[in-house]
């Protein structure tokens, strides 16, 4: 007869394997534009950056060092964008990953302005969501995206008039579960177990 105390040590076995499963699905990334603009300046950007495992594409634009304080300003670097092409997101070595939220104003302030976050499904088709910068603020909100962004390949930023600073993009990038830890744990519970039901028949 199986004791009691196998069968929650099997169960302990059951739910570490459970958190650790969850755990490793996704990790935190936060695309927060620290260290590549130059100190009390700004970089003059066109093309492809890599940062925080994520590609950052743009046609023009700047990232803008904490220090400047004649733009909108949140105490930390960001991304300003001056025009109306997309910014174009993807995760480095490919890959899919889902998006959460990300900070945005309009950074000359007095009028609210208008941008668009599209992102595209691995194995096809998208998701859009428009936003409206606050009319009377160059301070930072954040924006929080529909809980579809999920399973991209593609994260797109359009803006209306193309004069929009952005930080703090975040996003979960998708990792493959590593099967052998919840296995190992299984494992050890069976033998816990076995060990449990031999004690038990002396």
């Amino acid at each position: 007869m199986v004791s009691t105390r196998a069968l929650k040590q099997l169960m302990y076995g059951f739910v570490a394997s459970a958190m650790i499963f969850s755990s490793a699905a996704a990790s935190a990334t936060v695309l927060d534009m620290e260290g590549i603009a130059p100190s009390y300046g700004l970089s003059y950007e066109s093309g492809t950056q890599t940062f925080n495992g994520f590609n950052f594409y743009t046609s023009h634009g700047h990232f803008v060092d904490s220090n400047v304080s004649s733009y909108a300003a949140n105490g930390t670097d960001w991304y300003l964008h001056d025009n109306s092409s997309a910014i174009v997101i993807t995760k480095f070595g490919g890959g899919s990953f889902s998006a959460q939220s990300l900070d945005a104003t309009e950074w000359q302030g007095g009028y609210g302005t208008s941008f668009w976050v599209t992102g595209y499904f691995n194995g096809g088709g998208s998701v859009t969501q428009s936003f409206t910068t606050d009319t009377n603020s160059q301070a930072f909100q954040t924006f929080s995206l529909l809980s579809s962004f999920t399973n991209l390949t593609q994260l797109n930023i359009t803006s209306q008039y193309g004069s929009i600073g952005y930080d703090n993009i975040t996003l979960d990038s998708a990792t493959s579960v590593p099967a052998p830890a919840p296995i190992a744990l299984l494992g050890l519970g069976l033998i816990g177990l076995g060990f449990s039901r031999r004690n038990s028949r002396k």
